[in-house]
């Protein structure tokens, strides 16, 4: 989807990052959400991901995979890397299923935002129904607090996924 949007708006120097850990699900500790939340599931290797791209046919250079579970791969060396790169986001998907998994992601990002950078939440209201307490839901909530920019309601992705734009905190 990003790459199809991509081409429609002629952004042909556009990168795309791709963060995965294309060994599935990791041991979720909440425990609870869908039956098919197991370790391992929904797996899809990086060799699959990377010929969907091809499939695709467009940008194929300009997507790179950064393999691992997001508490092993979201570093500060990393960040100090792409930020010396000037990598800036303007559209961030997450797609995390647990609380664990999103929250290392959310706080990753922050660097990366922009004023009007769309953030796509795939499993929003997936696995705990939204409750704010619980799961991705519950990892975005703690980010807006302690966060340096503040998020405005975009829309509502089906039945589970949400998008917000971000905004410099205090901007008028």
């Amino acid at each position: 989807m990003a790459l199809t949007e991509a081409r429609r708006h002629d952004l042909g120097g556009m990168r795309f990052l791709a963060f995965d850990s294309f060994a599935g699900l990791p041991e979720n500790i909440e425990k609870e959400g869908h039956a098919e939340w197991a370790v391992g599931a929904l797996h899809t290797s990086e060799e699959d991901f990377l010929s969907m791209v091809r499939e695709h046919g467009i940008y194929v250079g300009a997507v790179e995979t950064i393999k691992g579970f997001y508490d092993d791969t979201l570093t500060s060396e990393l960040s100090d890397r792409l930020d010396a790169k000037g990598v800036a986001a303007s559209i961030v998907t997450i797609d995390c299923d647990f609380y664990e998994s999103a929250r290392p992601v959310f706080d990753f990002t922050e660097r990366f935002l922009r004023d009007g950078t769309l953030i796509y939440i795939d499993d929003y209201f997936a696995g705990f129904r939204g409750n704010p307490n619980k799961g991705v839901a519950r990892a975005f909530a703690e980010f807006r607090e302690r966060s340096a920019w503040e998020f405005a309601d975009h829309m509502t992705i089906g039945w589970w996924g949400r998008s917000f734009i971000a905004y410099p905190r205090g901007s008028e």
